[in-house]
C-alpha cells in the first residue's frame, strides 16, 4: 500500500507542469507577497517588459523578489541552458542561481533584455523537475 501511495505521488509531480509548480512555490510561501504572486508568478505573465515594474512594485514588500526568485530560478544553475541560448557573458550572472539574485543595475541593468532566454531555462528546468517549496 505504502508503494501505491508513494507511487501516485510521484506521478502527480511529473503531471504537473512548470507553472502549475511554479505557481504552487509562489502561494505556499507566506514570505511572498500574495498581491505580486497574483500578477507576476506565472511564466506566462512575467516578461522582459514586466521585470522592471515587478522590481517596482514587488520590491518594498519584505522578501518577495528574492523568494520568487528562487520559485521561478528553483536555485539551479542554468549555466549550460544560457549557454546553449547564447546569454552573453556579463548577464550569465543570473543563469546560476543558486545565490542570491543580481541587484546592481549600473551593472545588470541592460541583462533584461536576456529575460526570455533565462524564462527558457527556468521552465524548462521546472518542467522535469520539482519545485523548490510546495512541492
Amino acid at each position: 500500500m505504502i508503494f501505491f501511495v508513494l507511487f501516485c505521488v510521484f506521478v502527480s509531480t511529473l503531471a504537473q507542469n512548470a507553472n502549475d509548480k511554479l505557481q504552487r512555490c509562489c502561494f505556499t510561501d507566506p514570505a511572498i507577497d500574495q498581491g505580486c504572486a497574483q500578477k507576476y508568478c506565472n511564466f506566462g505573465q512575467i516578461s522582459q517588459q514586466s521585470v522592471l515594474p515587478f522590481i517596482a512594485e514587488c520590491g518594498i514588500r519584505g522578501n518577495t523578489i528574492s523568494r520568487m526568485w528562487d520559485c521561478i530560478s528553483s536555485r539551479h544553475d542554468h549555466s549550460d541552458c544560457c549557454i546553449n541560448q547564447g546569454v552573453s557573458p556579463l548577464c550569465r550572472a543570473f543563469c546560476d542561481a543558486r545565490g542570491s539574485v543580481p541587484t546592481n543595475l549600473l551593472v545588470y541593468g541592460g541583462c533584461a533584455q536576456e529575460f526570455e532566454k533565462y524564462r527558457l531555462c527556468f521552465r524548462t528546468y521546472l518542467k522535469h523537475n520539482p519545485p523548490i517549496r510546495g512541492g
